[in-house]
């Protein structure tokens, strides 16, 4: 069953990303709504367009920017622009940010989001860095609740493999789930191979798991359960 939001949660996930939300109602994350962003533009927006990064597009055709206007926003940043041309707003450019990591960000994102460069993020939040992390556990105790770097990195590029989207549903976005194919509690030597995992939504890997157990899974179970209606 596909979570459906209320509107006060809407309202004020629009509110963090600079629109004010002018609709009292929310039927889905597809249809639009009319908002208000920061610089007092009414425009209809989707969830789905504001919570992917999606700014006003009244903002953007206002401030057209050339290759090198663009090329210079990012160096005053730090950054250094590999890519030779700048197609649009939300096509992504190639650029190393000042830490020396290669990456692919449009310059929508970057210039509206908090953190432009996701390495340099999770190197500064991994480990004792990390906001959540809890002193008083040992690494034996860490391991066995998964609350390890390695398995943080391992959820995020099965999720990127499978485009944020539920391999048996369709489902993209809301809460996703990366299932090891093979035990993570037995089959130890696959517990961080990307081929060893796969996205389910909650909903999904719940039933998976009433249909075939917590122990012993296989390629095979997972093959059936995407394959079998329902």
């Amino acid at each position: 069953m596909v979570k459906k939001y209320g509107i006060s949660f809407i309202e004020k996930e629009f509110k963090k990303r600079g629109f004010k939300l002018l609709t009292n109602e929310y039927v889905d994350a597809r249809t639009n709504m009319e908002v208000e962003c920061k610089n007092g533009h009414k425009i209809l927006k989707s969830w789905d367009s504001v919570r992917s990064g999606r700014g006003c597009q009244k903002c953007v055709g206002n401030f057209k920017k050339s290759f090198s206007d663009v090329k210079e926003i990012f160096e005053k940043e730090g950054y250094v622009v590999l890519s030779d041309d700048y197609k649009g707003v939300f096509e992504k450019m190639r650029v190393v940010c000042n830490k020396g990591h290669n990456l692919q960000v449009s310059f929508d994102k970057f210039k509206n989001q908090k953190v432009r460069c996701y390495v340099c993020y999770r190197e500064n939040n991994r480990g004792e860095n990390h906001p959540n992390w809890n002193r008083q556990l040992s690494d034996e105790e860490r391991l066995k609740n998964r609350d390890t770097t390695e398995n943080r990195e391992w959820r995020k590029l099965i999720f990127e493999k499978d485009n944020y989207t539920c391999q048996k549903c369709n489902k993209k976005g809301g809460t996703i789930n990366a299932h090891h194919i093979e035990n993570y509690s037995t089959v130890k030597e696959k517990r961080f191979e990307v081929s060893n995992g796969i996205t389910f939504c909650e909903e999904c890997h719940i039933e998976f798991h009433k249909r075939y157990g917590k122990y012993n899974n296989n390629q095979k179970q997972v093959d059936q359960f995407i394959k079998k209606p329902g």
